[in-house]
């Protein structure tokens, strides 16, 4: 419907009619016209049809420029109203001492399988633990954490992800310095290809400096759009953690 419609209101259409009539207004006139009174009819109505044909094609050039501003600003609001609800993970890095403070006094578990590390267990194998903290108004799904490590030039991965993140509840996800937990680039990509329905091929627009620690994000939101966070950060010579700005990609359906 909307195709035939678009056609009928297309300037191209009613050239070809105003074409297609004024060729006939002319064979008429031509066969038919005997007296001079029939043939001052004809030619009155073939001007008159050459002036409909013409307000025809400027009626249907307006009304189509009409219809396809109004498609662009139903998109744009359309556009507007997703992003206003896509769910705002902000991720963090807790420094490693505050980390150690907390297995000290038993706040943070990581458990292998059914396994429950100890704490002198958990204090050597935890590398990062990382803070989300979901700032929008929707609930994220499915996050996943990835770690480029700048010193050894690998990825590590979050030995579990986090089916959901509700809004003002923070949740955290460890990243342990354990041998399945370390993977090449083109196994992160090949996981978050299955994943998330993408069509990933290199991490090069989303990892532009690879001499700097980066966190990366992987969610969706309620409707199925994929989302990518990623954070730079560092300890400075004299131990301070640096967290760079965060950097936010969407992947379109």
């Amino acid at each position: 419907m909307e195709e035939i419609t678009f056609f009928l209101t297309s300037p191209i259409f009613w050239f070809c009619v105003g074409v297609l009539a004024i060729i006939f207004n002319i064979a008429f006139f031509l066969i038919v016209g005997r007296t001079e009174t029939e043939k001052y009819i004809r030619l009155a109505t073939l001007l008159s049809t050459f002036g409909l044909v013409i307000v025809g094609i400027w009626y249907s050039y307006e009304t189509r420029g009409l219809k396809i501003t109004a498609e662009k600003q139903i998109k744009e609001l359309q556009n507007q109203f997703r992003i206003s609800n896509v769910p705002g993970l902000f991720l963090s890095v807790i420094h490693k001492d505050k980390v150690a403070e907390l297995i000290g006094e038993g706040k943070i578990i990581q458990k292998s399988g059914k396994v429950t590390y100890s704490k002198e267990k958990l204090s050597e194998v935890l590398k990062y633990y990382v803070l989300l903290e979901n700032v929008g108004q929707q609930i994220a799904y499915e996050a996943r954490l990835y770690l480029f490590r700048a010193d050894i030039k690998s990825f590590m991965r979050s030995p579990s992800f986090k089916v959901y993140v509700k809004p003002d509840k923070p949740e955290a996800m460890s990243l342990t310095d354990e041998t399945d937990n370390y993977i090449e680039e083109t196994t992160l990509i090949e996981e978050v290809n299955e994943n998330y329905g993408l069509e990933l091929y290199s991490l090069k627009d989303y990892l532009k400096n690879r001499n700097i620690n980066c966190l990366l994000l992987f969610y969706k939101d309620i409707q199925g759009y994929t989302y990518l966070r990623t954070r730079y950060f560092l300890y400075n010579n004299q131990n301070n953690l640096m967290q760079g700005e965060i950097n936010f990609y969407e992947f379109k359906l």
